[in-house]
């Protein structure tokens, strides 16, 4: 059976290898529009998009703004420029500027906790841990568990009021975990924004919608943007192959809901590339701006060379230009924003289409290529011919992240992985590239799309060692030097099926596993999604008789599984959901 990560390697060479076409971009006035169709035609028939909406900007210009193909084939309607898409998590964007605007009118401190806000915020935590700041929490740094499944809706059809259900964040988080020390490590957390959208709304006295309308949308005379589609004059449909769904719902607000067009994404993008004025107005104080573009994580210890704003993402590894990014899916919607600050020009893509997935950020970097080519790294790596002996032996071991463990031996002059018949060769940087060896290692490919994911080691303050794997530059997997614990007995009892009891009318979550694999326990189960069945699977960490945390650093690890008795009976409990042993 191949493991788990060969299928998502491959699954990541598909999608680079669907956006590796060389298109050629004229960016002359004249032909900008016929080469940004050349892109957008392109792409259409690669990714089968129903759909696409594209804005390109300078600080007071916008120089391209345009919707191509369908928002509805039921009824007949083409996308435009005044076409809303679902823009996902670039939504936390617009969350970090109401935060932000809270700060410049003396409501809030961003290094104050967020229980001074939230007087009734509890979860449980260790006793050396203190609740997260609000900067920790808009740069995904506050220890917070990822998401709490239960309630999280992801539903074309939800319940009454679903759009007020994130003010019962504070109340969800009293049964959960802490999962890391704040500060300590970045882990993406829709659960933080979702809690700022609440926290938006206690310290500004109206709806989360309503203040930014206030404070964003009219200033910035934004028509059909919101996080709220009823109040939308036009928003597109989604699409799963040939399958047109309405707009997917959501309950963190905060955190992905907000739909808009490319014709209001061009203004927002302007109004930071100008350090927060538009059309001579002020929306927000530059210094407002300058501190959601500064690096926040300089002092974490399991972030390699990953660096982040609030809640920008910052891409370090062009030529001359730091690009600062943020990307959004609420699958089948997928967004994409970059913008490039030296160079003073903004890109931003959607589509409705599911098959469209990683490619967002390809195009935009396209397009900031053939504008500026200095804005983006060509530089190519060099194999190292002298990696050391010692070097190859130090990255030998088992590593682990949530949902996969990763061996790494030495083998010759490279170092052989679990992964198949992926090894990896040293670079001159000092970074580790895949390559496949076949017959034994007499036959070695070296593909170019396998060559975009990069590995390297690194060690914290107290000389623990950990891996991470990036595609493109962009981080994806963090693994934790792996030190196995013993499964308690008390668990090792307990594995087997369990069944929901919750009260999930959108079923998410029918049954859940589990087993014992890798000498680790493994919880197992399908996530479903609208038409999406969505793979879990996490390793654990018993630390007791009734609590276990999910393996490894990063995105949902330290999450806890919690065994409870109710009413007579043993319930396990994960992410908001409760379980019974199915007979």
């Amino acid at each position: 059976m191949i493991p788990k990560i060969f299928s998502i390697l491959f699954s990541i060479i598909l999608y680079i290898q669907c956006s590796s076409i060389d298109y050629k971009l004229k960016y002359k006035d004249a032909s900008i529009q016929n080469s940004l169709e050349k892109i957008v035609l392109e792409q259409k028939k690669i990714n089968s998009l129903k759909g696409i909406s594209i804005a390109i900007v300078k600080p007071n210009q916008t120089i391209f703004s345009e919707g191509y193909g369908t928002a509805s084939e039921k009824n007949q309607i083409p996308v435009t420029e005044d076409t809303a898409f679902k823009i996902g998590s670039i939504s936390k964007v617009f969350t970090a500027l109401l935060v932000m605007k809270l700060v410049e009118d003396g409501k809030l401190s961003l290094d104050k906790s967020i229980d001074t806000y939230i007087k009734e915020f509890s979860i449980y935590k260790k006793p050396n841990y203190n609740y997260p700041t609000i900067r920790q929490l808009l740069s995904h740094h506050g220890g917070m568990p990822g998401d709490i499944l239960n309630g999280f809706e992801f539903s074309d059809s939800p319940p009454p009021q679903y759009d007020r259900k994130f003010l019962e964040i504070p109340t969800l988080l009293k049964n959960e975990h802490m999962s890391e020390m704040p500060g300590k490590v970045f882990a993406y957390s829709n659960i933080s924004f979702g809690l700022l959208g609440a926290l938006v709304e206690r310290l500004s006295g109206k709806t989360l919608n309503e203040y930014a309308e206030e404070t964003l949308f009219k200033p910035l005379n934004l028509k059909n943007t919101s996080y709220l589609d009823s109040n939308l004059q036009r928003i597109s449909n989604g699409y799963i192959s040939s399958k047109e769904i309405l707009p997917p719902k959501i309950r963190d607000l905060g955190a992905g809901s907000v739909s808009s067009t490319s014709k209001d994404m061009a203004i927002v993008m302007q109004m930071l590339l100008n350090m927060g004025s538009f059309d001579s107005k002020n929306i927000m104080k530059e210094s407002s701006i300058k501190e959601m573009l500064k690096v926040q994580n300089h002092n974490s210890s399991y972030d390699g060379n990953f660096q982040i704003g609030l809640p920008f993402w910052l891409d370090s590894n062009s030529a001359s230009s730091t690009l600062y990014t943020h990307g959004g899916d609420l699958p089948p919607f997928h967004a994409q924003m970059i913008l490039d600050f030296d160079t003073k020009i903004g890109v931003y893509v959607a589509t409705n289409t599911m098959s469209s997935s990683s490619n967002m950020k390809n195009i935009c970097l396209k397009v900031l290529f053939e504008y500026n080519p200095s804005s983006i790294s060509t530089k190519s790596k060099s194999i190292s011919k002298n990696t050391s002996d010692l070097v190859l032996r130090d990255w030998e071991g088992a590593y682990i992240n949530p949902s996969s463990i990763l061996e790494i031996s030495k083998v010759g002059n490279d170092l052989k992985t679990n992964l198949g018949p992926i090894y990896l060769e040293g670079m001159s940087d000092g970074s580790f590239l895949p390559k496949i060896k076949l017959f034994f290692g007499l036959v070695q490919l070296r593909i170019n799309e396998l060559r975009n994911l990069e590995f390297r080691q690194f060690k914290t303050i107290t000389n623990e060692k950990y891996i991470t794997l990036s595609i493109k530059d962009a981080p994806a997997i963090t693994y934790l030097q792996y030190q196995p614990t013993p499964i308690l007995k008390s668990w090792r009892s307990r594995v087997g099926k369990y069944k929901i009891i919750s009260n999930d009318k959108n079923k998410r979550i029918d049954n859940i596993f589990l087993s014992i694999k890798n000498n680790s326990l493994l919880l197992e189960g399908q996530l479903k999604l609208l038409v999406l069945d969505v793979p879990l699977q996490y390793y654990l960490r018993t630390v007791s008789d009734s609590l276990a945390f999910i393996e490894g650093v990063g995105r949902n690890a330290g999450e806890a599984v919690q065994w409870k008795e109710i009413s007579g009976e043993e319930i396990l409990e994960f992410s908001g959901f409760k379980f019974r042993r199915s007979p």
